[in-house]
C-alpha cells in the first residue's frame, strides 16, 4: 500500500494530486507487468467519487487494463471502455468477428469481451455489442473536425450527397 495526497479543498492540487496518482499507479503496474502479471482490473466500486472517472479513463486508455463495477452486494459488471479507446478504425480491424451474424466459439480479445456473452463455449452478440453494430454501420463514415463544421455550412441537398454518395467513395479512392 502506498499513500498519496488528495486536496480536494484546491482545484489545481487535487489536478496535481490525481496526476502523482497516476504516475504512482503507472509505475505499479509497470512493475507487476515486468514481473509476468499481463492483466490489471481496477474496481471501482466505492472510494472517493472524483476518483472514479479517472481511474474509469485510466483503465479504458490501456488495452490489458479491464474495469469493474459492483453496486452494494449485486453482480460484478465489466465497464466497456467507451468512449476513449473505441474508434472505428479499431471496429474495422476486427469487423469481421464484430460484424458476423452467426456465435462463435474463439473467446473474443479482449477490448471486445463486453460485446459478447458466452454459453457452453460459444460466443454470442450481446444487446450492447448489437447495439454498437448499429453505431458503427450508421456512423461510420460521419464527418467529423474541419469537414464536419463546414458541412454543416451547405445547403442540406449537398450535405445529403456528399455524405451518402460521395465521402465513402472517396475514403477508398487510393484502392
Amino acid at each position: 500500500i502506498k499513500k498519496f495526497d488528495l486536496d480536494i479543498e484546491d482545484e489545481k492540487e487535487f489536478s496535481q494530486d490525481c496526476a502523482n496518482f497516476l504516475d504512482m499507479l503507472k509505475s505499479i503496474v509497470s512493475e507487476l507487468r515486468k514481473n509476468g502479471i499481463q492483466q490489471t482490473i481496477l474496481n471501482i466500486t466505492g472510494g472517493y467519487k472524483g476518483l472514479v472517472p479517472i481511474f474509469s479513463l485510466w483503465g479504458f486508455v490501456h488495452e490489458w487494463v479491464e474495469v469493474i463495477y459492483q453496486h452494494e452486494k449485486g453482480k460484478i459488471i465489466r465497464v466497456p471502455a467507451l468512449p476513449l479507446t473505441w474508434n472505428f478504425k479499431l471496429f474495422d480491424e476486427f469487423r469481421s468477428l464484430l460484424r458476423r451474424q452467426e456465435e462463435i466459439t474463439l473467446e473474443p480479445p479482449t477490448k471486445f469481451r463486453m460485446l459478447f456473452e458466452e454459453k457452453n463455449g460459444i460466443w454470442a452478440k450481446n444487446p450492447f455489442g448489437k447495439f454498437l453494430e448499429e453505431v458503427y454501420i450508421k456512423e461510420r463514415f460521419k464527418r467529423f473536425g474541419h469537414g464536419a463544421r463546414l458541412m454543416q455550412k451547405l445547403p442540406q441537398d449537398w450535405q445529403e450527397d456528399l455524405e451518402n454518395k460521395l465521402i465513402p467513395r472517396w475514403e477508398y479512392i487510393w484502392i
